[in-house]
């Protein structure tokens, strides 16, 4: 196994259903450690152990109740995860067949980077970028901290610091990153060519605004905004599509 995957849920199973199978597609040496963070929403829990059933990559847990993104990714990096490069995604994200492998070649040639982030920024892959020499020839933007929605980096990184508990003044994945690259000059990147991922929130809010523009006759104020957020999403064939009652709107 050459990847430990952390992927934490709450509720969401509308985008949980699309996030799983798109992580799953990608055909490489990983183990995905789904925890169901007492998630309370009708049908998840027989959904994901049923994942798990189907799936010998899946390890499942389950937790009685919310313990919050810190404690589970402590307990994931200092008791499950074995691999000599951990990870993370979201639940309401989507990953494209061949991300699990690109971050994987990335970080193994870029001998310079601690941490690497799939892209989860449509509006902006197109642009031109400052790039720097990530090492093994590779070539990467540096940034201070990437988006937790996927990733992966060096396990030996999480030996460091455990993430701070929500509450602390310096909680969290960001100021994490941002200590350990102050303290210990690690390199957080995102390879390039960019490796795109799709954030569901993110995109459901571009297409509603899409939707929104499309009711024509109404003004700004009275647009029916309702009608766009009772829209569901879905993901079909490669594409996405935000399904109402007046159409259908394809990403």
């Amino acid at each position: 196994m050459l990847i430990d995957f952390m992927l934490p849920v709450y509720n969401r199973l509308e985008y949980t259903k699309m996030s799983i199978p798109s992580i799953l597609a990608n055909k490489f040496d990983f183990r995905l450690t789904v925890i169901n963070d007492g998630s309370t929403e009708p049908g998840i829990k027989e959904y994901l152990r049923k994942v798990a059933n189907r799936d010998k990559r899946v390890n499942l847990i389950e937790n009685e109740r919310n313990l919050g993104l810190s404690t589970n990714t402590n307990r994931f990096w200092s008791k499950i995860a074995k691999a000599e490069f951990v990870g993370k995604f979201d639940n309401d994200a989507i990953i494209p067949p061949n991300c699990v492998e690109s971050l994987y070649k990335f970080i193994t040639k870029a001998d310079k980077v601690g941490i690497v982030g799939s892209f989860p920024f449509p509006k902006t892959w197109g642009k031109r970028w400052t790039l720097s020499d990530m090492g093994g020839g590779m070539q990467g933007v540096a940034v201070k901290f990437i988006g937790g929605i996927g990733y992966i980096m060096r396990k030996k990184l999480t030996e460091l610091y455990p993430i701070p508990k929500e509450g602390t003044k310096m909680w969290g994945w960001t100021n994490w990153q941002r200590r350990v690259s102050n303290k210990h000059k690690v390199i957080i990147a995102y390879a390039y060519p960019l490796i795109p991922i799709i954030h569901l929130c993110w995109l459901r809010r571009d297409m509603e605004e899409k939707l929104y523009q499309s009711y024509n006759g109404w003004s700004q104020s009275h647009r029916p905004k309702n009608r766009a957020k009772q829209a569901k999403i879905i993901y079909e064939k490669g594409r996405l599509k935000l399904v109402q009652k007046g159409g259908v709107i394809t990403l």
